[in-house]
């Protein structure tokens, strides 16, 4: 279950900045990003939630910041469900 959800974490996060990185050119405009991210997690599985959360931050900063909403699944599960279906 947690490979799996960092699997999905992993491969948005990997949409979200090809998105952000490819499309600048075009100026189009995001209303909202939303990024899921395990807070307990096993030990392989926390060193690549931290990579992504340290390359979102990077990402997302200045006034792209407003653009992100952060879930966490492992403490609000219902929330993020609703943004996996």
């Amino acid at each position: 279950m947690v490979r799996k959800s960092a699997l999905v974490s992993a491969l948005l996060l990997a949409l979200v900045i090809s998105n952000v990185t490819v499309f600048h050119a075009d100026q189009r405009h995001l209303g909202q990003v939303v990024y899921i991210t395990l807070s307990k997690a096993c030990s392989c599985t926390l060193l690549l939630c931290q990579a992504g959360d340290i390359i979102v931050g990077n990402v997302f900063s200045g006034e792209r910041k407003g653009l992100l909403k952060r879930l966490d699944y492992s403490t609000d599960k219902e929330a993020a469900r609703g943004y996996l279906k």
